[in-house]
């Protein structure tokens, strides 16, 4: 007995020490969130999120009579439960409706932080959680992406916590009804955020194929009808319908349309309608025409390459533990971590979608890149027992992992505009790449703005701001009352800057800041080198 005491008090030690990481993590990241979204300025399509949002509450206010939110442009696409919580939360307050906004945008993006955690306690190297939250959290374009993107970011943390349920039906040997109906709570929630979450039955499939093979579960077709192996078609059946059902319990339209509207919604998800202008590689290109690596270079050309190193790693301790012992435990989490990693960016080059902004719309690989990281990290750490090169071994990887923080810093709060040096950086990749595509910066133009209007002897300023109205609100949220505002959307604009004009306010995409090129340019909003948005006013007479 004595000495089972002994032998459990190293895994005693370890729930402490990883339980202590959790809320320490947590905790710094809630601080952050905390102290830091007011800096972060609205994006190009949050009036859009929060309108439908809106039109959703108002849709079940009303008793399901107020049908608005199912013709409102195209978003009846989309599961609107964040931006519903969001439109319910800021009902009572709406003059702090984007801080609001920013705020819980933040607070979900903190908990993807225990599902990497609890996903990463089920390898056999103990340090893995660790590298792979500090991993996630050294991620320059999550961090950005983590306050003011309500599309994608809570997307992606939710899709981390089906892969969590996931691993909880291979650890229950895909027995339980429990973990099948946690699973299924899981996936309906991701649902009712984006039907990308379709893609989790394609993983069950797989994840589930991969086990039967590894436990030789059947012999052949026929023993599929065994009486013991019924489970395996009627408790998927069973989470099936919990996460379809789920799924549409926020949705207007799939309550009008329950089997239709979800289908029909991820087949305009994998096909969108909507042609974009991108920047790619120094050419503008149609979304619907980028290259088949579109998505793969985005990946590698915006991670640290510290980390890129680190995944590539992980990577092959990964494929090691599956060649050296495929049936065992560590190797169905290595092959669900490469799957969750490896299988949407597959999909992108076959399937070839219109995607465009770079890698948000796939944010929710990051966190299984991160694992991958973590993994990768925690192995180089076990390739000798020479105490002094394990200590080495350990400061480089901290090192490694820490490095990307000078970025975060120096890009705050534009850290989704962030370039690895493999393109020059911020400063050259914004030439050849989409940088501030969502005009963030703008509430930093406006705040100059304001600030040189108050010094200023001018009863009033007038701005001229390179947007359409959807991207209008990027500004006008920030602008004092005593600023007039006009807007304007066009490029090649060679004529002076009119006279009634004191402020000519334009992003750099799209080459809208190279209107008026005679005006001389007074400010510039960037970071790191790059220029995010420009401000010019008129020439001295």
């Amino acid at each position: 007995m004595h000495h089972n005491s002994n032998e459990s008090r190293p895994d005693a030690y370890r729930t402490t020490y990883l339980k202590g990481w959790t809320f320490l993590v947590v905790m710094f990241s809630l601080l952050f969130v905390f102290f830091t979204y007011k800096d972060f300025g609205i994006t190009w399509d949050e009036s859009v999120q929060s309108t439908y949002g809106e039109l959703v509450r108002d849709y079940f206010a009303s008793g399901f009579q107020d049908k608005r939110c199912n013709t409102f442009l195209n978003l009846r696409h989309y599961g609107p439960l964040f931006e519903l919580l969001c439109a319910h939360s800021y009902a009572t307050v709406p003059g702090l409706k984007y801080e609001i906004r920013h705020l819980l945008t933040g607070f979900a993006a903190v908990l993807k932080h225990p599902a990497t955690i609890i996903f990463c306690i089920s390898f056999k190297y103990p340090l893995v959680p660790y590298f792979s939250t500090m991993a996630i959290m050294m991620m320059p374009r999550y961090i950005g992406h983590s306050l003011n993107n309500s599309k994608d970011l809570p997307f992606a943390c939710t899709f981390a916590w089906a892969m969590v349920a996931l691993t909880t039906l291979f650890k229950s040997k895909f027995s339980t009804w429990e973990s099948f109906i946690l699973c299924g709570i899981a996936f309906g929630i991701t649902l009712s955020l984006r039907t990308g979450g379709f893609l989790l039955f394609g993983y069950l499939l797989v994840i589930t194929a991969f086990y039967l093979f590894q436990s030789q579960k059947f012999a052949n077709l026929k023993s599929i009808l065994k009486s013991d192996n019924r489970q395996y078609i009627f408790k998927p059946v069973a989470l099936f319908l919990v996460a379809w059902g789920i799924m549409i319990i926020a949705w207007p339209w799939a309550i009008e349309h329950p089997i239709k509207a979800p289908i029909d919604s991820f087949k305009f998800s994998s096909n969108f309608s909507s042609v974009q202008h991108v920047l790619f590689g120094g050419k503008t290109i149609a979304s619907n025409q980028l290259p088949w690596d579109y998505l793969v270079r985005y990946f590698i050309i915006t991670t640290p390459i510290p980390l890129l190193i680190l995944f590539s790693i992980g990577v092959m301790a990964c494929l090691i533990s599956l060649y050296k012992d495929w049936r065992s435990h560590e190797a169905m989490i290595c092959f669900i971590a490469l799957f969750w990693s490896f299988f949407p960016l597959t999909y992108s080059i076959i399937i070839r979608p219109n995607i465009y902004d770079g890698l948000r719309h796939f944010l929710f690989i990051i966190p299984a890149i991160s694992i991958i990281i973590g993994y990768g990290s925690a192995s180089l750490l076990n390739i000798t027992g020479n105490s002094s090169l394990k200590k080495f071994l350990a400061i480089t990887v901290v090192l490694f992992q820490l490095y990307p923080l000078k970025d975060i810093v120096a890009l705050h709060p534009y850290q989704s505009s962030y370039f690895n040096a493999i393109v020059g950086g911020v400063a050259t990749a914004q030439h050849n790449y989409e940088s501030d595509y969502w005009v963030s910066s703008y509430k930093e133009a406006a705040e100059w703005i304001n600030q040189k209007h108050l010094t200023s002897d001018r009863e009033k300023s007038t701005v001229l701001l390179a947007a359409n109205k959807h991207s209008k609100i990027c500004f006008d949220n920030y602008v004092d009352k005593g600023i007039t505002v006009h807007t304007i959307f066009a490029k090649g604009i060679k004529t002076p800057l009119p006279d009634a004009i004191d402020y000519y306010v334009s992003t750099t995409r799209f080459d809208l800041d190279k209107n008026f090129p005679n005006s001389p340019i007074i400010k510039t909003i960037g970071r790191a080198g790059g220029i995010f948005t420009v401000i010019k006013g008129q020439q001295e007479k």
